[in-house]
């Protein structure tokens, strides 16, 4: 009896190792693919609304207000607008390994899903 659970305990293991290492190529190339499409997306909306900002800025400059409220709004946009690029930044830098060190990415993503 426990001779039949081994052999069958390590079929299982033989069947599900083939299966991870015929997998495992694909996998590695649509995690890539996904971190590259998603570091793109994030550049151009953090371009976007570092644009809208600059492009706001100038539209509220043609307007007709007090002096006190085009100050008001003026600062605002000049707190908004480094933080808009920041976050961009940061979140660009998390992905430029997917780019340019994709093995690296690969090991820092199954390290992630292991628990570290």
């Amino acid at each position: 009896m426990k001779e039949e659970v081994l052999k069958e305990l390590l079929s299982t293991i033989k069947d599900t190792k083939s299966f991870v290492l015929e997998q495992a190529p694909d996998v590695a190339q649509e995690m890539i693919l996904l971190a590259r499409i998603e570091s793109v997306a994030v550049l151009a909306v953090s371009l976007f609304l570092f644009y809208l900002v600059f492009y706001l800025h100038r539209k509220i400059g043609e307007l007709e207000y007090d002096c006190d409220d085009r100050s008001m709004v003026y600062s605002l946009l000049s707190i908004i607008s480094p933080i808009f690029g920041m976050l961009g930044l940061i979140c660009v830098l998390n992905h430029l390994s997917c780019w340019f060190a994709p093995k690296y990415f690969l090991i820092k993503q199954l390290c992630k899903l292991i628990g570290g």
